[in-house]
């Protein structure tokens, strides 16, 4: 043996003796099969005996580290799928925060004013929140959100069970009233719950705008039609906006307080996926908004240009409105009923 051979074979034996251990059972393992091929005569250098056991110890404890590295992988993305469907802890505890308009009235030949309660129900303080007031813009099948707002900061911390009072006046003159619903008004309350931070950030909107039909006052009671899209039955406005549905399945109707998931679909030009996805609903009966969904958009999907996987439900039965906003502007609506339990 030369003295390379013998460096290799010294360095391969203090790696064994410092990184694996043999159990007695697996010693005599070895030797016995040591022993039986000297038996037959088959005769190999003891170096390349050596590298050889050293190759597949070393294989073996590679493969153990990827193993683990696989399962561990696999448990972190079951992990993320779970927090994902838990969503952010703030969110439940925002739907908390009530926004009344206590008076309203009209000044300076068409502006209008506005007292609005904010009361704080959650158990987080609310920090350095704004208001944002508007007047929604008539659209042929109903109210789209107006880019134009009045901008109040409330320049103060609300704590749990505390009402801040807010008064502001919206100039609805300068608009055209035949483009504009000045009868009612859009609000956005904007804020961070407990600590200034991306996951905290709150996003609260109510409306007492009601959407009128072209011949009738009579709310919607039409589901809105099913489409095909990239294999799935949809509902919503094919080509724009929609989501996996498919009214004859229980599991994908909807049932009071049944939470179940759906996957939005969004079709555009890029400028119009500015922000992140916020489903508004209103019931048949009344004009309250409530907050359904809040969150993300993803990329393409099953043939849309955006995607969003979410968590709804609806508190009532009857016809729903649900308004898909991204970012401050609203994109589209899509009408379900939500079914009574038999």
């Amino acid at each position: 043996m030369d003295n390379f051979d013998k460096k290799i074979s010294t360095r391969v034996q203090n790696f064994l003796e410092e990184n694996v251990e043999f159990r007695n059972d697996e010693k005599n393992e070895i030797l016995e099969k040591i022993e039986h091929r000297n038996r037959n005569k088959r005769h190999f250098h003891p170096v390349y005996w050596t590298v050889l056991a050293s190759t597949a110890i070393i294989v073996f404890i590679l493969s153990l580290t990827f193993i683990s590295d696989g399962k561990s992988n696999i448990q972190n993305s079951e992990l993320a799928g779970s927090e994902f469907k838990n969503a952010n802890p703030y969110l439940a505890e925002a739907e908390q925060i009530k926004i009344t308009i206590q008076n309203e009235e009209e000044v300076n030949e068409g502006d209008h004013k506005y007292v609005i309660e904010v009361k704080n129900n959650s158990k987080y303080p609310l920090l350095e929140s704004t208001m944002l007031l508007s007047h929604d813009i008539n659209i042929s099948n109903g109210l789209k959100g107006n880019p134009f707002k009045v901008s109040i900061d409330i320049n103060k911390e609300i704590s749990p069970g505390q009402v801040a009072v807010v008064e502001s006046e919206v100039p609805s003159s300068i608009f055209d009233q035949s483009k504009v619903n000045v009868d009612g008004i859009s609000i956005a309350l904007k804020g961070y719950l407990n600590e200034v931070s991306d996951q905290s950030f709150i996003h609260i909107s109510k409306s007492n705008s009601v959407v009128e039909a072209t011949e009738s006052k009579e709310p919607n009671r039409n589901e809105s039609p099913l489409f095909e899209a990239g294999g799935y039955t949809m509902i919503g406005e094919e080509g724009h906006v929609g989501f996996i549905y498919d009214n004859e399945d229980d599991v994908s109707r909807f049932y009071p307080n049944k939470k179940q998931k759906y996957m939005w679909h969004f079709w555009g030009d890029e400028n119009k996926f500015d922000g992140d996805l916020r489903v508004m609903g209103t019931h048949e009966s009344g004009v309250e908004q409530i907050l359904v969904y809040e969150g993300g958009l993803g990329g393409a999907n099953n043939g849309a240009d955006r995607h969003a996987p979410s968590n709804m439900s609806l508190p009532e039965g009857g016809m729903w409105k649900l308004d898909a906003y991204i970012g401050d502007s609203l994109f589209g609506t899509v009408f379900v009923k939500v079914h009574e339990v038999e």
